[in-house]
């Protein structure tokens, strides 16, 4: 609970008088942190789509790099790289520590630890120990980084601006290139990035993001119309038949059922382990090798079947099937792999097995594989919406075609970290939401039973009321002497009230209830509790705090407050509320669900009333929470609320007069 005190106006005047540059620093990073927390994710994204490093040099017909400028790209020597993930990771750190940590209270931690813990142990069995080791520890930085930025835009609702914001920069560099005649050749618009497969991702990756966001808050991005048909034009220039499929597949999945997509997903994902990993290893130790490049044509999917052919050759040959060659050490480093050094072949080319699955078995072989596949089907399980179901078949199939998943900072590897967060935050989201509706209804519950025993116990008085015996009047005989305490008593005598003094009846204390040693009792001075009307966003009844019929607006200032008392604000409005002695604690889910319940509402932006504002939407104003506070929740003629800390009762004599707007 947040105490706000109003000193006087002229200590007011001194202490804004006696700023100094150091208040306009700490002022201006308050700012920066604010814009990091909102609008984090949208940085972040743009760098993943390769938008800080564009190639806008003329697209070459056939091979468009060299191998040596593949082996230094894939050696992860960029020194734009490393800075900006270190400071995305560090500013991310602050806000975290600034937050006191509320995102380790997510569920899905366990299985990112244990992807993360595979990949360092595969660093094990690697020649290139110290690259490997360099980018499993980057692969850490970036999970860390994706899932903190995917956290904040979720809980301030920037998730839409920030996928919409990085699809502009996007189409609007793609035009230009187009423009200026380098973003194209005859095998179809590469725009700023080096190969029109790399382009139709990133424009397909954007689609599916900016429909699950629109989606997740319920509102459409900025011309959405034109913004869609923008890219779905850009992507058919691209020609890239992966991405298009997919992007179909994905359109007609989302309107489906939300168990058969879930279904579909895990067992894709069984299947390509089952398909490229598991079962190749396995027969290599019966004595009878199979893999599936056995049986497809060397040009199979623009030559994939040879691709393919070439790695599960170096796993027999080399005897790499169980453990691998380690993680990020097979591609991208100083030697060009030996089935794939043959002299003008394409093969020296290739800097990955095009074929994710493939690319797990040759880094880590069988044994770590078997966490990997674990990590990946408990995330998608996990999730429990349809349209980011449908959503994670993008990053699933098109693992098949390219090597995605687990690889540097790949943009389709972005974009299943980031579905996965919001998925697993959406349904924490709605386990909040069960456990203080399921509170909400127990209290309701409880009272109606209160309220049956009293009119049961009530209706039994009626009923035996006729057997009881009378009692009979208490008559004097007329021989007895008067007592005197029979006789009339003078009335006491009522002292005037000396002036300057006023007497307050001392009021009635509520009873001491079982809350958590966060938890204060507030009464309201009407008796009546205040209607909520319906929430806009969430179709029911939501318990929110301080509606205007509930607060006294209109009081006199200068009103001196008893003891006890404390002030809270509500979107600029004064809400006087009452403490009384703390108890015990509450359960550890409920409280949780409690402090969530108001960490994801938007603050209002106010000065001084209600009618103050302007930018924000009419249907939000009842979601918000004052500062300071975190929740509210009705008990009976009560209001419950949990706070950062547990706020003392304030006496009388330290509370400065308060200021009604």
């Amino acid at each position: 609970m947040l105490v706000i005190l109003a000193p006087d106006s002229n200590k007011l005047d001194h202490l804004f008088s006696q700023r100094s540059p150091m208040d306009a620093i700490n002022r201006s990073a308050t700012g920066l942190i604010g814009l990091v927390e909102r609008y984090g994710m949208a940085l972040v994204l743009l760098f993943v789509l390769d938008i800080f490093m564009p190639d806008l040099a003329p697209k070459v017909e056939l091979i468009e790099q060299d191998l040596s400028e593949v082996t230094t790209q894939n050696s992860g020597s960029n020194m734009l790289k490393q800075l900006f993930w270190l400071g995305m990771f560090a500013g991310y750190l602050m806000l975290h520590l600034v937050d006191r940590l509320r995102i380790l209270r997510q569920n899905f931690w366990i299985w990112i630890l244990l992807m993360w813990t595979t990949v360092l142990i595969g660093t094990a069995s690697s020649d290139y120990f110290n690259t490997s080791i360099k980018r499993a520890f980057f692969q850490f930085i970036f999970l860390f980084v994706v899932f903190s930025a995917t956290y904040y835009a979720y809980r301030n609702r920037t998730l839409r601006i920030c996928v919409w914001f990085s699809g502009m920069v996007v189409i609007g560099l793609t035009l230009y290139t187009l423009a200026t005649g380098v973003g194209s050749n005859t095998l179809g618009l590469s725009g700023y990035t080096n190969a029109k497969n790399v382009l139709g991702a990133y424009i397909a990756i954007l689609f599916v993001m900016t429909r699950v966001a629109e989606f997740t808050e319920g509102r459409k991005v900025p011309f959405s119309f034109v913004f869609k048909a923008t890219l779905l034009a850009l992507l058919l220039l691209t020609q890239s038949k992966t991405s298009l499929a997919v992007l179909v597949i994905f359109m007609i999945m989302a309107r489906t059922d939300l168990l058969l997509v879930m279904l579909t997903n895990l067992m894709l994902v069984t299947g390509c382990f089952v398909l490229f990993v598991f079962w190749p290893a396995i027969s290599f130790e019966l004595g009878d090798y199979w893999h599936l490049s056995q049986h497809v044509p060397s040009t199979f999917m623009t030559n994939r079947g040879e691709i393919w052919n070439a790695c599960y050759q170096d796993l027999e040959a080399f005897g790499k099937l169980f453990t691998g060659w380690g993680y990020a050490s097979y591609f991208g480093v100083k030697e060009v792999p030996f089935g794939f050094d043959i002299k003008w072949s394409f093969l020296q080319y290739i800097n990955s097995a095009h074929n994710g699955y493939i690319g797990i078995l040759v880094q880590f072989g069988l044994f770590l594989a078997i966490p990997i596949y674990f990590a990946l089907v408990g995330l998608v399980f996990r999730v429990r919406n349809l349209v980011l179901q449908a959503a994670l078949l993008f990053p699933v199939i098109h693992n098949i075609t390219e090597s995605s998943i687990l690889r540097d900072q790949h943009a389709v590897w972005f974009s299943f970290v980031w579905m996965i967060g919001v998925g697993l935050l959406i349904a924490n989201r709605t386990r909040q939401i069960s456990i203080v509706q399921g509170l909400q209804e127990l209290r309701i519950a409880r009272q109606v039973q209160w309220r049956n025993q009293d009119a049961a116990l009530e209706k039994a008085r009626e009923r035996v009321a006729p057997y009881l015996p009378l009692e009979e009047p208490n008559i004097r005989p007329a021989n007895q002497p008067i007592a005197p305490a029979d006789l009339p008593q003078k009335p006491p005598t009522v002292l005037p009230e000396q002036p300057g003094e006023q007497q307050v009846p001392e009021p009635e204390q509520p009873p001491v209830l079982p809350y958590g040693p966060n938890v204060i009792v507030a009464h309201w001075a009407k008796p009546e509790i205040p209607d909520i009307p319906p929430s806009h966003r969430d179709g029911n009844d939501r318990n929110v705090v301080a509606l205007e019929d509930a607060i006294a607006r209109k009081k006199a200032k200068h009103t001196a407050p008893q003891p006890g008392i404390i002030k809270a604000m509500w979107s600029g409005v004064e809400l006087t509320l009452v403490t009384e002695n703390i108890a015990t604690p509450l359960a550890n889910d409920q409280q949780d669900a409690l402090n969530e319940l108001a960490a994801q509402s938007e603050k209002i932006r106010t000065n001084s009333a209600r009618n103050d504002i302007s930018d924000v939407d009419e249907e939000h104003r009842l979601d918000q929470v004052a500062n300071g506070l975190v929740a509210g929740q009705w008990h009976g003629r009560s209001i419950l609320f949990v706070t950062d800390g547990i706020t003392q009762p304030v006496d009388g004599s330290t509370i400065s007069t308060f200021h009604h707007d």
